[in-house]
């Protein structure tokens, strides 16, 4: 077999991937909005805890602490001593699936504002960051 055939086979394997039928997970567009502001809501159920926590243990918030992993999934969205996080919004966005007519799908998203606390400015200016909180939903039009 030819070396050319041979660096064929991971290109063709991988177009195959990328153009498998999309797992259609919602009947319509208001189902899959309505499933992606289900899971934006429990993330934010999670960092209230997050936050209680913080209040209740401050000490748990350190990364260095062995359980600090186990206790904040979610630690980023959190102000510690070296910046202020602020949650901006949680929100939504639909798109249409490239490569596959009349599919769309819709992904949850945190929008926050990082602020470097005083002592930390020298090196850097706030910024407004984006995390996904939610799977994509398919649906077909």
């Amino acid at each position: 077999m030819k070396l050319q055939s041979l660096l064929a086979i991971p290109f063709i394997i991988g177009l195959a991937a990328c153009s498998a039928a999309p797992t259609i997970e919602a009947s319509d567009r208001a189902e899959a909005m309505d499933i992606c502001a289900s899971e934006n809501e429990t993330v934010m159920r999670q960092v209230k805890k997050e936050q209680q926590l913080i209040k209740a243990k401050p000490y748990l918030f350190d990364r260095d602490h062995e359980d600090f992993y186990d206790n904040f999934e979610w630690g980023f969205l959190h102000s510690d001593k070296f910046e202020t996080v602020t949650i901006i919004k949680t929100y939504c966005q639909p798109r249409p699936k490239q490569n596959h007519k009349g599919v769309w799908f819709v992904t949850g998203f945190i929008e926050y504002l990082t602020v470097p606390t005083e002592g930390r400015l020298l090196g850097g200016a706030s910024e407004v960051k984006q995390v996904i909180t939610s799977y994509p939903t398919a649906w077909k039009e």
